[in-house]
């Protein structure tokens, strides 16, 4: 594409709209940032913070967090993206009070989306104009400012354009400093979220020289394979340190068992969520029953809204047929550019509404491995990619003031502002019909129904008269310049200022916030717990989600969402140096997974009884006006929840009383009888090349666990005879075990729990963890990013690097 337009500087200055595109993260950023308010649904509040505060804890003591025993019965930390180990933006987090640190962590990726976007598009050699308008439509749309709940996805998004980018530039150029580049935007797709983005980002910039609606030309396919082999392999070996453990937890993980069908299309993209990518309006059933339940359950959707607005939407679709006219204008973008970023865009969109429709299911019977993978709504990132390029073309064309694209836009806001004008007509007429047709599964018409379904039409009325008005002054706007009386660049930029401002207002409604006091000091029911147990840092407790309602009108969408932020702001343990085992990480250890298992089924009695023998002190439920359930008795109130004591909770290590080998795995029902018989009597697994007797020790003497760090614990005991010293934590490899300064095989007991054969005489157990995929990642990572370092030195410091071939024409380092 041509930039060298005649127009006012001030306008194609690259700086200028950087600022503007800061200027709207500020503004949409400034209630967590400096307004004393803070994000807290979902993974921001359950995941996000809490691990912040265990990884800020951890390096800042000056140890590296290998292993978490407040996780899911203990938990390989550091092979887990979540835990932003190995993450460089993490750094802001240290130094600062930890939550304002955190919000500005999350909402400062949502500008970086917008700016590594901005880099991308400029790369490609569109205007900064058009530039700005695809980067707030790829940063400030409603899906990204809806990650900010779930920052693992967000953090992805914001480095994928900036891996694009830097792949563009190596296969114009050959340079192998920008392999480099792209291989360090991949590690910090693959750090700082997980597997599924960085395929996504793989995919993204192995296509980056096709999907470019400026370039000139392809690279030749050797060039272009080989600097995609050597990113990746690159990029690889820089995660090596953090991945070679990642897959070590995959293999020992739940997903070797399968995902379910529910588990793989969770959170999908549904049908009623589509409208809200082109209207502000709220959503068509704020109590449909999914929408309540997942509120009821505190897992609200992942995408509450996907607004784009239909200026963009129509922009896109400008973009698109534009590049298909047969108005010999010219520069153009390149047709076959545009038709894959339509396909990828579609193909995105369908993949994301899961089983809504048959392309998902189809995918995961052609290439398996993606059943690993849940979350369906994740491929919506494609969608998101391709739909802001497109709209970028579209603002681009009537930048050169193609008179194609302009009639195709004025056509479609047009026709758009008479649909919404309609669409009004009909809201009015119909009164509360059109609402309350929305309202399923209501039987009732109770008074505060009726509000709700005038609520309902009211805020319709208002969202398509704001749309309306936008596609009004939008076609006004080019009436102006297709008649020669607005200059085309001012008339562009007007339209990027509304698109902005209606992008900036609406998605920043969708940014749930609360008090930052209210996240910052401790839940009273976590007070109650570190109360009762006298601080004890490794005290377990087991949270209750409440159980699903019939819902009804009685259970209104205000009264849920005040149940969730209890279950929110009380819930967080993990924070405060209590283990809450809902707390698990990205992927569920064979431990964590077989606990759920065993636990199905019981009755509330024998489920507190199953976890008094696998050393949980504590349950946190909802408060049913009882004093005592069971043999639990009430430790204190807090809101709606309650904190139950259980009794005679067995200590984190003890030498059983009878352990009986087995030859073979137990199944469930086998692992649920040897943790209910404990300390009495259990089940071992003998390690490869030992023994397998039966372990009945003459006397047990004390048996007291002295030091307890994360990766290493200390047993003090003693008994007669020969017997099995049991350690309730998670059964996993890479553990060693001294005894009296010998090394010993360590077993797997009731399936779950690690176990040390010890005899009379000896008094000291030492567990250490210690990972070797871990050393030999960091062996790897530190070669690769020695190569990584000569690449670029061998760019910026004048040496030669090119890797092209003998024949290819490289194009200009800089955009012209």
């Amino acid at each position: 594409m041509d930039l060298n337009l005649d127009s006012d500087r001030f306008l194609k200055a690259d700086w200028f709209w950087v600022g503007v595109i800061c200027l709207v993260g500020l503004i949409f950023s400034w209630p967590v940032v400096l307004g004393g308010q803070s994000l807290y649904l979902t993974d921001f509040m359950l995941l996000g913070l809490p691990q912040a505060h265990l990884t800020v804890s951890a390096l800042s003591s000056g140890e590296i967090p290998h292993w978490e025993p407040l996780m899911d019965f203990g938990y390989p930390y550091m092979a887990d993206p979540h835990s932003l180990l190995l993450y460089p933006p993490a750094i802001i987090l240290f130094g600062l009070p930890l939550v304002w640190a955190y919000n500005l962590f999350v909402v400062l990726h949502v500008l970086l989306a917008a700016l590594s976007f901005f880099v991308l598009l400029r790369c490609w050699r569109f205007e900064p104009m058009a530039s700005t308008l695809g980067a707030v439509a790829y940063g400030f749309c409603g899906f990204t400012c809806g990650l900010t709940a779930v920052p693992l996805m967000l953090r992805g998004m914001a480095w994928i354009p900036l891996a694009v980018a830097a792949f563009t530039r190596y296969s114009e150029t050959g340079y192998g400093a920008w392999i480099a580049a792209t291989a360090s935007a991949l590690f910090l797709v693959g750090t700082g979220s997980g597997p599924q983005q960085l395929l996504f980002s793989i995919l993204l910039v192995a296509l980056a020289p096709a999907l470019n609606p400026g370039g000139d030309h392809l690279p030749r396919a050797r060039r272009w394979i080989a600097g995609l082999v050597a990113s990746v392999a690159l990029a690889g070996g820089l995660m090596a340190c953090q991945y070679l453990p990642l897959l070590q937890l995959t293999l020992h993980s739940n997903r070797l068992e399968g995902l379910s069908s529910v588990e793989i299309d969770r959170y999908p993209i549904r049908v009623g969520d589509l409208p809200s990518m082109a209207l502000p309006l709220p959503f068509p059933d704020p109590r449909q029953y999914e929408y309540l339940a997942n509120f009821y359950r505190g897992q609200p959707s992942i995408t509450p809204t996907l607004y784009w607005g239909l200026p963009v939407l129509i922009l896109a679709l400008v973009g698109t047929l534009g590049a298909f006219s047969r108005c010999r204008s010219s520069p153009r973008p390149s047709r076959s550019s545009i038709g894959l970023l339509s396909m990828l865009g579609l193909l995105g969109l369908l993949l994301a509404m899961g089983g809504g429709t048959p392309v998902h299911a189809l995918l995961l019977h052609l290439i398996p491995p993606l059943k690993a993978f849940r979350f369906t709504c994740k491929y919506f990132e494609l969608a998101a990619f391709s739909m802001s390029v497109l709209s970028a073309v579209g603002i681009q064309a009537l930048i050169q003031r193609r008179e194609d694209c302009m009639k195709l836009t004025m056509i479609g806001s047009a026709a758009c502002s008479l649909l919404l004008v309609a669409g009004m007509g009909a809201l009015a007429v119909s009164g509360s019909a059109i609402p309350a047709a929305f309202l399923t599964g209501v039987t009732e018409a109770p008074p505060e129904l009726g509000e709700l379904v005038a609520d309902l039409q009211s805020a319709w009325i208002a969202g398509l008269g704001s749309s309306a008005g936008l596609m009004m002054l939008l076609f006004c706007s080019l009436w102006l310049v297709h008649t020669r009386r607005s200059p085309p660049r001012f008339t562009a930029a007007l339209v990027v200022a509304v698109v902005v401002a209606d992008l900036l207002l609406t998605s920043r409604t969708h940014l749930a916030t609360i008090e930052r006091v209210l996240v910052e000091s401790p839940p009273p029911a976590v007070e109650l717990i570190g109360t009762q147990a006298g601080g004890a840092s490794l005290t377990r407790f087991r949270p209750y989600q409440p159980e699903t309602k019939q819902i009804s009108t009685q259970w209104t969408f205000a009264r849920l969402l005040l149940l969730q932020y209890q279950l929110m702001t009380n819930l967080t343990g993990v924070r405060w140096g209590l283990s809450s085992l809902e707390s698990a990480g990205t992927l569920r250890t064979i431990t964590g997974s077989r606990y759920r298992q065993i636990s199905q089924g019981l009755t509330t009695v024998d489920s507190y009884r199953l976890q008094t023998r696998m050393g949980q002190s504590y349950v946190v439920r909802l408060d049913q006006g009882k004093e005592f359930i069971g043999d639990a008795r009430v430790a204190g109130r807090s809101g709606p929840l309650v904190v139950l004591k259980l009794p005679d909770v067995l200590p984190r290590a003890f030498i059983a009383h009878r352990a009986r080998p087995v030859a073979r795995e137990p199944d469930m029902v086998q692992c649920r009888k040897a943790i209910q018989s404990m300390p009495a009597g259990t089940l071992y697994e003998p390690a490869p090349g030992t023994g397998a007797e039966l372990l009945v020790p003459a006397e047990l003497g004390p048996c007291v666990l002295v030091d307890k760090g994360r990766n290493r614990l200390v047993v003090e005991f003693e008994l007669k005879g020969e017997g099995m010293l049991v350690v309730l934590d998670a059964y996993f490899p890479n553990w060693k075990a001294m005894v009296n300064g010998e090394e010993r095989a360590i077993h797997r007991v009731a399936g779950m729990f690690r176990g040390v054969r010890v005899k009379q005489g000896e008094t000291h157990l030492e567990m250490f963890y210690d990972p070797w995929p871990f050393h030999l990642g960091l062996v790897i990572s530190s070669l690769a990013l020695l190569v990584a370092v000569l690449l670029l030195a061998s760019r910026f410091l004048g040496i030669p690097g090119r890797l092209g071939q003998k024949g290819d024409r490289p194009l200009p380092d800089r955009p012209q």
